[in-house]
């Protein structure tokens, strides 16, 4: 079960980017599909996310409602940022996640929200089941963040006082949640994911848990270090 910004945003926008969307026509779904750039529609289409972007600060992060079109090297290029309609439609329509949600009729809309550069450090998931916050991992499992460490009480009450905010708005009862830890020590929604496979539990391992219980927050563990004479045999 996918959960389209598009669906949740009027309920819990206010945790979020401010989000604009834009409705594509069945031919401007066809132009996206067979990859076109110069055709009438397409540059219809381009003129429509230009007045978008326009209206907005700076530049934009664009994707599909559903899914953002990471699998493409535009995307890596810029980070996500498209500075114009022609940049927004190529990263579009070069990504094979966003053909596939529109072929599929999971999203017939575009999104935009202004660009924002992300430290990955502060970036968590977490896991609500029933409407109630179970567990949160460390999102991006890079490295030992000691900082993270210092204040995992902390970030970890800020993920049960988003919850208690926004679960009974929640488009299901048990959801995974991406959020982004602010410099003023706020959560930021990012993205609501399927609670189960395909998502990816983290620092939890694996969906067999006790969710019955509060796990609290992962991070990731200070790397052993091993010191003085180590003898090793096989």
């Amino acid at each position: 079960m996918l959960f389209p910004v598009s669906e949740w945003y009027s309920s819990i926008g206010n945790y979020t980017f401010p989000t604009m969307f834009i409705r594509l026509r069945p031919a401007e779904i066809d132009a996206l599909l067979g990859a076109e750039r110069y055709a009438p529609v397409a540059r219809e289409v381009i003129q429509r996310l230009d007045y978008v972007i326009d209206h907005l600060p700076g530049v934009c992060f664009v994707h599909a409602d559903v899914c953002a079109p990471s699998d493409t090297a535009l995307f890596r290029q810029t980070d996500g940022a498209a500075h114009d309609g022609g940049i927004a439609w190529s990263m579009l329509m070069e990504s094979e996640k966003v053909r596939a949600a529109f072929r599929e009729r999971l999203t017939c809309r575009v999104a935009f929200h202004p660009y924002r550069r992300m430290d990955h450090n502060r970036e968590f998931r977490m896991f609500v089941k029933g409407r109630q916050l179970k567990a949160m991992s460390q999102r991006f499992l890079t490295r030992h963040l000691p900082n993270l460490v210092a204040r995992e009480q902390d970030i970890w009450g800020l993920g049960q006082s988003l919850v208690a905010n926004i679960g009974e708005f929640l488009p299901a009862d048990d959801v995974a949640i991406d959020v982004y830890l602010t410099a003023t020590g706020r959560l930021m929604v990012l993205d609501l994911n399927p609670f189960g496979p395909p998502t990816n539990p983290l620092l939890l391992r694996n969906w067999e848990q006790d969710w019955s219980k509060e796990l609290g927050l992962k991070l990731l563990p200070r790397p052993i270090q091993l010191r003085g004479d180590v003898s090793v045999s096989f």
